[in-house]
């Protein structure tokens, strides 16, 4: 027998769910039975009757794209652990790409509670093998999940709250389901076990919040005390070489040939007198009824220039090299500019303006044709790490990181006086990283960088600039001063985020 509480929990449930039927009365009544879903739908159709935007040819071009990646790629493995373990094993693990040989006959293990971090070269397959065990093509049991984050999310007209709503499935299901079993009948039994559900998810949800909150304040942590980007692979690397050559000395193993390393180069820009670009008193909104991102800025950079950007995400770090390229216009003050001053600005969208069906070759003589040789484009191409069939593969074949190379490729030859690079290293090696921070302080021009690398500012950065509360201001110290200064913010914020969490 169900308890007095049970009874009247259920009692609230049927007269929420003959509120839900009430509006729908007054249509029947007029002879306009529609139900809650056909609005829906309809207004779904009036937003989406239009034409194909650019967003949606976007998404689904790449949507083709990763397609197309799935298909030329081929995955064998054998699973060699228990099928209920949440432990991986895999051995027998090969992976080709468009018949390219990436990994053969090789092991694969993750084991639960671990954390791994995949190094090694731009094209060896880090992404590839990413992108294969995310979509499953490995053999890896139904009851494990897998989140796959690539690069970024397709563009979308949708708010966050709507994308991570569609993410819960069965919350959607259910309520979908619950609407139509109210139109139905409002006392169905099935309708209190789906509100029942519902209950449980949203107390679910509650405990999961409470969860991620820990999580969150112990990753503040973690950062706080191991810092940011690759200088500590970086370290672990050189250790281990250190303890390599150590074993060389002792002949314990054989000598390791080194692969070739890189040189990057931007070729000599001339002088130009001061100074180059002057920013008086400019303020920056996107919208007139937007915040300022920027107000009443004033400085100026020269060919002696190198700035590091830093600051929060949304402090406007890639708006104001938008604003000194002229892509974008002050809402108040001036930027001036040398009338021979040459920029070349790298972004982070920069990839999705090559040709993709092209080779790097075939693409930078089509950029340069001035450049007839096509011997000579090959040891241009060549200094940026593209040799052989990689420079006349398609593009749409390279790996990001190759991407990126022919990028920088195509920027280093645009001559310019004054390089603006909007984390550039996103999808670079520690290598490829190392030839650019050696060609950047070998370039006779000005740099303005925006980068999380923190190893990478520290090796070209002059000085750094805080972006941060409508305004820029010089940093006193080095970046690793400046991280220091994070660690001490994020160390204070720990104790206050702990006490919220609890308290919610």
């Amino acid at each position: 027998m169900p308890s007095d509480l049970a009874k009247k929990k259920a009692a609230k449930k049927k007269e929420a769910a003959k509120a839900r039927q009430r509006p729908r009365k007054g249509h029947e009544e007029n002879g306009d039975a529609v139900t809650e879903p056909q609005v829906a739908e309809e207004r779904n159709d009036e937003v989406n009757g239009q034409e194909t935007t650019e967003v949606d040819l976007l998404t689904k071009e790449l949507e083709d794209f990763e397609m197309k990646k799935a298909a030329a790629r081929a995955v064998t493995g054998v699973l060699a652990s228990h099928p209920n373990s949440t432990d991986v094993h895999i051995i027998n693990l090969s992976l080709t790409f468009h018949g390219q040989e990436l990994l053969s006959d090789t092991k694969l293990e993750l084991n639960s509670g671990r954390r791994y971090g995949l190094i090694g070269l731009n094209g060896i397959g880090k992404s590839m093998l990413l992108s294969a065990i995310g979509k499953r093509e490995v053999p890896i049991p139904e009851h494990i999940d897998i989140y796959h984050l690539t690069r970024e999310m397709p563009p979308s007209d949708k708010t966050p709250l709507q994308c991570v709503m569609e993410v819960d499935t069965e919350r959607a299901m259910l309520e979908r389901e619950a609407e139509r079993l109210a139109h139905e009948d409002a006392e169905c039994e099935k309708l209190m076990e789906l509100y029942e559900r519902l209950e449980e998810l949203e107390e679910n949800q509650m405990k999961r919040f409470h969860w991620e909150q820990d999580q969150i304040a112990h990753m503040k942590n973690y950062i706080a005390r191991f810092g940011h980007g690759s200088a500590k692979l970086a370290r672990q690397a050189q250790s281990k070489e250190k303890t390599l050559q150590k074993m060389m000395a002792s002949g314990l193993t054989e000598r390791v040939v080194s692969d070739k390393t890189l040189s990057f180069y931007f070729p000599p820009c001339g002088k130009i007198p001061p100074p180059v670009i002057m920013v008086q008193n400019v303020s920056f909104k996107y919208t007139e009824d937007a915040p300022c991102i920027y107000n009443n800025l004033e400085f100026g950079i020269d060919l002696d220039t190198r700035v590091a950007l830093v600051g929060p995400n949304g402090a406007g770090k890639s708006t104001l090299l938008k604003l000194l390229t002229g892509e974008l216009l002050p809402t108040d003050g001036m930027i001036r500019k040398h009338s021979h001053v040459k920029i070349g600005r790298y972004h982070q969208h920069l990839q999705e303006q090559l040709d993709l069906d092209l080779s790097p070759l075939e693409y930078m003589m089509k950029c340069y044709p001035e450049i007839k040789e096509k011997e000579e484009m090959r040891k241009i191409i060549g200094r940026y790490g593209l040799t052989g069939k990689q420079q006349v593969s398609p593009i749409r074949n390279l790996s990001d990181g190759q991407k990126c190379r022919v990028c920088l490729a195509w920027l280093a030859w645009q001559n310019p006086h004054m390089l603006f690079l909007d984390e550039p290293t996103n999808h670079l090696d520690i290598e490829t990283i190392d030839a650019l921070a050696d060609a950047i302080n070998e370039f006779e021009g000005g740099m303005m960088l925006v980068s999380h690398d923190f190893r990478l500012i520290q090796q070209v950065a002059q000085e750094i600039w805080v972006c941060e509360k409508q305004t820029i201001t010089k940093w006193p110290g080095d970046i690793l001063a400046y991280k220091e200064h994070l660690k001490s913010k994020l160390v204070g914020e720990e104790p206050q985020l702990t006490r919220r969490t609890h308290n919610v």
